[in-house]
Parts: structure tokens; sequence; C-alpha cells
């Protein structure tokens, strides 16, 4: 298990790096598209100031380049770009938790936090087309349930349990 803490880390740690180099580079690309998109509209919009034959270039030039079409969707492959740098970001971070955990014996454990972070990594491995199955766990939540109710009163005092 230690191992593969380890493997874990130094994987999130390899993948980390990168994703700090195209997170900043995707920010910068989303200024600069921002920017050259009010470049070429400032452009479009004085055209009825240019001569005849500039105007017809220009035109040629949005149209051969697909002007219209990129504008309308360099904005989204951005953003959709962002939200997979931001799983991978999530996925990242759940793997370096994960690989983390060293500490031993009984202590206090935020469920919602551990859970939030199994269905991370898990659900990175379905794609949409896949849907996911509930899992039966009641039984063994009723047998730590029954073991825990079976400790006397002083030892049951030192778990406190939190809601999401």
């Amino acid at each position: 298990m230690a191992s593969t803490g380890q493997l874990a880390a130094g994987i999130a740690y390899e993948i980390n790096n990168p994703i700090g180099f195209v997170s900043a580079n995707l920010n910068t690309l989303e200024q600069y598209a921002t920017h050259l998109i009010a470049i070429c509209d400032g452009v479009q919009g004085q055209l009825e100031h240019f001569t005849d034959e500039l105007t017809e270039q220009v035109d040629a030039l949005f149209e051969f380049n697909h002007y219209d079409l990129l504008k309308d969707d360099i904005t989204e492959l951005i953003a959709e770009s962002t939200d997979g740098l931001i799983r991978v970001k999530d996925i990242v971070e759940n793997l370096k938790n994960f690989s983390l955990e060293t500490t031993e014996g009984v202590q206090i454990v935020d469920i919602c936090a551990v859970c939030h972070q199994l269905i991370t990594l898990i659900s990175a491995q379905y794609s949409l087309q896949h849907s996911l199955r509930p899992v039966k766990i009641m039984t063994r939540i009723k047998r730590t349930k029954r073991k825990i109710l079976k400790r006397p009163r002083k030892q049951i005092a030192q778990y406190r349990v939190s809601r999401c």
C-alpha cells in the first residue's frame, strides 16, 4: 500500500508541473483571443471608411479564414479546455491526498471529504455514456454501527461526527 501511495504521489507531482504551464498559457491565450476579436471587430466596423478594393480584400480575408466561426467557437473551446484542466487538477489533488495519508491508528475523518475524493477519482474512469449504478454497502455500515454501539460509552465519547 505504501508503494502505491508513493507511485500516486510521484505521478501527481509529475502531472502537476505541466498543468501549471498549461493553465497559465490558457489564461494568456484567452486574453489574446479577446484582444484579437476586438481588433477584428473594430476593423469590420470601419470597413465603410475603406476604399472598395480594400474592403473587398478585408472581407475576403475574413471569409477565407472563417472569422465568424472562429469568433463564435474560440471562447467555447477555451472554456471547455479550462474545465478539462480543472478536472485534471482535481484528480491530481485527490491523488496527492490519497498518497499522503500516512497516519495510523484511530483518527477523526471527514467522511464527506473522503467520499468526494473517492467519487472524483472513480468518476474520471467513466465516460458520460456509462451510468453509475448504486453500490450496496449497507451491510458493512450496519456491521460497523454494531461494533461502535458495543463499545463502552467512554470510548464512544471520543468520536465526533459532523454533518456534510
